[in-house]
């Protein structure tokens, strides 16, 4: 379930369920179209990951039928 979706180049954060905001702690390649965004809290320490895909990618030739 997505509680909200960011708009490509958004450089907004996600608030916490705690309601603090949180911090992006790392920046991971999934794969060659796509990078996990790691958001951390100082609060309570909760974690939220993000994959955020490449807006240049285009659908390989079989995905588009």
């Amino acid at each position: 379930m997505f509680e909200r979706l960011l708009e490509p180049g958004s450089m907004e954060v996600p608030s916490c369920q705690c309601g603090q905001e949180m911090h992006m702690a790392e920046l991971k390649a999934k794969t060659a179209d796509a990078l996990v965004k790691v958001f951390r809290c100082e609060a309570c320490n909760r974690e939220m990951r993000l994959m955020v895909w490449n807006r240049d990618a285009t659908p390989a030739e079989e995905d588009r039928i």
